[in-house]
This record gives C-alpha cells, structure tokens and sequence, in this order.
C-alpha cells in the first residue's frame, strides 16, 4: 500500500512562535527529512512511498511554521479559517484591499534548491563513512535527466543551539572529459539569511537583544524590505566558475557549517543561450508605505536546472534597468515600485553564462549538468 505524509513538519503547533522557523536550522533540518526518508525507507525498499510534503497551509511571523514572513494589518494567531484570503476582493479591488509585504523565509528557499534535485538517485561513496544520524553531515547526490548532475550536502542535528563547521573533499566522477560550469548554492547564518540581517537592523549591536521576545514588533522600512529581499533569495557561495575535467572528475573542497544546506550544480559548458522564458504575466497588489508590488511569473521553455534570470524594467520600453539584486533561479519575482506608482513594461530574452546577448527585458543564465558516481571525503 503506498503511504503519503502531506505534513512533514519538523515539528508540531504551526503558531507556536520558535526563531528557528526562520533561520537556517528549519532548512537545514527540512533536507535533513527528505534524506531520512531516501535512505532508511525507500531506498531499503521498507515502504512504498508515493508522496512527501511539508504543511504550507499557513501565513504567519518569523517564528511560526510559515514559509513566509508576513507583514501588515492582519494577525494570524488562531486556526486555519483565519487564513483565508477573499482573492476576488484581492483580485477585483486592489486599491482597497489591505496592503501587505512578505518574505521568504529559508525554509521556502531549501524547497527552491531541493527542486534541482534530480529524479535518479547516485552512489556516495565516503571515508570514513558517512553517519547522518549521529552527526548531521549527509549527501543526497542525483543525476539529472540531460546527465547533469544536482547534488544536496546537508549539515543538520537535532539541537538548535549547536554549531561548528567540518572540512569536506566532494568528488563528481563519472563526467564525459569536457569543460564544467561550478556553481554553489548556501543557506546558513552567513547565506539566505533575511531573518539575521532583519534581527541586526533592529540591534547592531546586539543583533538578539529585545527584538526577538517581543515577536518582531515593528515594519521595515523600504530600504530595510530591499535589504531582506536580497537576503532571501538563493545565495552563490562563489561566483560561477568554469573548470577542465579531462579527467572526468570535479573536486570541490568545502568549508560547510552547522546548521546548513548546500546545493552543488557541475555542469557542462555548453557555450549557447538557453531558450527564451515566455508566457509572462503580472499581477499588482499594494504593499505597505503606499509601494505597489507587481507579482511576476514567467514560463522557463528550458526546464535544465542552474538557468538563472534576471528581471530588467523600463519607463519609456526603449531603455531597461535590471531590479533584480541577486540572479534568480525560480520563475517568480516580486517586483516592488516606489510611489507615485508608475507602469514598467516587461518582456524576455534570454543569456547563457559563456554566451551573452544584449541587455535583456527577462534573461536568464546557463549551467546543467553530468554524473555517473559522486564521492564525498570529509
């Protein structure tokens, strides 16, 4: 009989306010599950597991099992009925409808580095061997369907207050001898970490001083809500790199701490411009201080992980300036304009990492990638 856990939430009490639903740790310990789950239960055969998920059903603060940071009139403390949104009054009467601002929080961002994942799972080979369950250090190595290659190294225990960092070696074998695009994802306190930068804006000098107990009681501003959307998005551990794997073998040396999730992408350099992104829609919503907030959502028509976008706006559709901070790996971008609001076209093009256009209206970067075996030396 196959079995379905749709709530696999870390813990229970989805209100009940915890600080780490908002940092690193709830990443960290995500991946960590979803990797539980492959090596003791499915890959042993022991169940017929159809379906994994988390509980998202829920709108909330820093600190409560919510995918998002909510900010605005509304207070989310009860049940589940508080959470529902009247979408046609959303949708048909924007101007009146209570303005709001959220933020991604690292738990959401684990799932957007998780996506990458491949469907086939890969052999790990460690020395000395690898023991997650003891010390949180895990791999969950996938090929990807083109040959590429999506690899997930986790660093995560069951205590909050713990800390440290453990040197790895990570070998990707098995590639065909050609030039390789590296790019490295992070969340940690350093990386992705919109709730750290948000706790130093309120106390730089003491970054946990009253902020915390109290439940994060006043608004950003717009610079601080820019500040956070930078931080809330995935963050390269190095710039892209390219690397000479004759040998068909990529070595990669690495500082990972605890609580972590790094996404590993080694990828061929192909020298050619993905596929342009269509289908591009935009829906306006008010955000606080009288900003308007455009919701944009686009189609990839090249599905290989490590494209990258970039999000470039235009008052007169002749010149275009980029919004985005950081390259985007999703198809989604939240698009804030200062009041008085004004209208900025949109279109897409797009660019790889060895081959770029011109300035483009949507644009995106390149890499995928190959693997037979990877190998994980910490």
């Amino acid at each position: 009989m196959p079995i379905v856990n749709d709530e696999c939430d870390p813990q229970l009490g989805w209100s009940d306010y915890h600080s780490w639903h908002g940092k690193a740790y709830c990443a960290g310990i995500i991946a960590k599950i979803i990797e539980q789950h492959e090596r003791r239960i499915i890959a042993t055969g022991a169940a017929d597991y159809a379906f994994l998920s988390n509980d998202h059903a829920f709108i909330g603060g820093w600190g409560q099992r919510t995918i998002f940071a909510y900010n605005g009139s509304r207070n989310f403390t009860k049940a589940q009925w508080e959470h529902k949104t009247d979408l046609g009054k959303l949708a048909s009467d924007i101007d009146t409808a209570p303005p709001f601002e959220q933020i991604k929080k690292p738990g959401l961002t684990s799932l957007e580095l998780l996506a990458t994942l491949g469907d086939t799972i890969c052999e790990a080979a460690a020395d000395p061997k690898l023991d997650p369950d003891k010390d949180g250090l895990a791999i969950l190595p996938t090929k990807l369907v083109d040959g590429g290659a999506s690899i997930s190294l986790i660093h995560s225990v069951d205590a909050i207050n713990q800390s440290g960092r453990t040197s790895v070696r990570l070998e990707v074998g098995g590639l065909a001898p050609s030039r390789y695009g590296v790019c490295l994802f992070r969340i940690n306190s350093e990386f992705t970490n919109p709730m750290e930068v948000w706790e130093a804006q309120q106390d730089e000098s003491n970054p946990r001083g009253l902020w915390e107990p109290v439940g994060a009681p006043t608004t950003p501003t717009a610079a601080q809500f820019a500040e956070l959307r930078r931080a809330q998005e995935p963050a390269l551990l190095h710039p892209l790199s390219v690397v000479d794997a004759q040998n068909g073998v990529v070595s990669l040396d690495l500082d990972v701490p605890l609580p972590s999730l790094t996404q590993i992408l080694v990828v061929p350099d192909k020298g050619a411009a993905p596929s342009a992104p269509i289908g591009l829609t935009a829906t306006r919503y008010r955000g606080l201080g009288e900003r308007e907030q455009r919701m944009l959502f686009w189609v990839a028509a090249d599905s290989r992980p490590g494209i990258f976008y970039e999000v470039l706006t235009s008052t007169d559709g002749r010149t275009f300036e980029k919004v985005n901070a950081v390259p985007l790996i999703s198809t989604a971008y939240l698009h804030v304009s200062p009041p008085p609001w004004r209208a900025m076209p949109l279109d897409g093009k797009a660019h790889s990492a060895s081959s770029r256009s011109e300035p483009a209206r949507l644009r995106q970067n390149e890499i995928s990638s190959s693997i037979d075996r990877c190998s994980c030396l910490p």
